[in-house]
């Protein structure tokens, strides 16, 4: 009975011990990202402009102040998207990553642990008009004519912007438009390769530096390479629509036309092929090549009432010159 207190008395030394270690293991862990968002140009901060985060496929977001600043507490230690914009200004995102090892904690026995990390946003505002002209030399006296529906890609070269690439045609003038671009400093122009007569055209241009709110006109003139590259002239798969047809006859054959002669020995050297759907044709029993023509009759039955999609790698007579395409059709009722 004597020895009883002594053992209270040690068990109530070890309590505490107990309890610190309970403390140190509730600290709570305060993550935050601040930063500010200003227009690009003016360096003005941005008001009202949203910040959004992700973390795990989750998101939330802040909104700016007067003076551009947002401020995000209470995450976790990882990395984050973030996606800064506003209406009338392209998206802008970032990376932020937080590390519960790289700050001190704000007290020693505060319980709480606090982590910054800070990330500033510049917008550029979509306030740029950008009007082109392109042209060609062409016929065999080499006149300079509009390049005609004549494929273009924009692009901005930052993977951060959202959009920082525009798709389109020329007209019939060879004359595009392209508005709310965003007024960032370097963007590229590139005009696709095409066939035009017995030649192909490509060409590209850089613009710098355009101002926000202003108009871009420039021309250029396509350069001319030797030869067209193979490409498919005609199908009658197309409708006179433009599309593909919507009501191709089962008991058709599949014709294509190109602008060129094609190889059967060059195709299979260089492992081309024409597939419908999942079946792949033998192209030495069941392709007919016929100078730029392809003749196909189809050895499996075409089912009515259903889609189908041919794809294709062919190649002309001169080794590696190839065409690449997928055409979609849906047969009659």
């Amino acid at each position: 009975m004597k020895k009883l207190p002594g053992l209270i008395i040690g068990a109530l030394l070890i309590f505490p011990l107990f309890n610190s270690c309970t403390k140190q293991e509730l600290a709570k862990y305060d993550g935050r990202i601040m930063g500010t968002v200003t227009d690009y140009y003016t360096h003005e901060p941005i008001a009202n402009a949203v910040v959004r985060y992700y973390d795990n496929g989750n998101e939330d977001s802040v909104f700016t102040d007067t003076s551009g600043y947002y401020y995000i507490t209470g995450l976790g230690s990882g990395q984050y998207r973030l996606v800064s914009t506003k209406p009338g200004y392209a998206e802008t995102s970032s990376t932020v990553w937080i590390d519960n090892y790289s700050s001190t904690p704000t007290s020693s026995n505060g319980g709480s642990i606090v982590e910054y990390s800070r990330r500033d946003f510049s917008l550029y505002s979509r306030s740029i008009t950008i009007k082109g002209t392109v042209k060609l030399y062409l016929g065999p006296t080499s006149e300079l004519r509009p390049a005609a529906n004549f494929p273009y890609t924009l692009s901005l070269n930052n993977s951060n912007l959202t959009p920082n690439s525009f798709q389109g045609t020329t007209n019939s003038l060879g004359e595009f438009t392209i508005t709310d671009v965003p007024d960032y400093y370097n963007i590229y122009i590139n005009f696709n390769y095409k066939a035009v007569g017995t030649r192909s055209y490509h060409g590209s241009s850089y613009l710098y530096n355009i101002p926000p709110n202003s108009t871009a006109e420039f021309s250029t003139t396509l350069s001319s390479y030797q030869g067209p590259i193979l490409a498919l002239v005609s199908t009658n798969m197309d409708s006179t629509a433009g599309g593909y047809k919507t009501s191709f006859p089962v008991s058709d054959n599949l014709e294509l036309t190109f602008n060129k002669d094609l190889s059967l020995d060059n195709t299979k050297s260089f492992g081309g092929y024409i597939k419908l759907d999942t079946y792949t044709f033998n192209l030495d029993t069941q392709v007919i090549f016929d100078g730029s023509n392809i003749v196909i009759n189809p050895p499996i039955d075409l089912t009515n009432d259903q889609n189908y999609t041919l794809t294709y790698v062919i190649y002309s007579t001169v080794p590696g010159d190839a065409a690449t395409g997928t055409i979609v059709f849906h047969t009659e009722k």
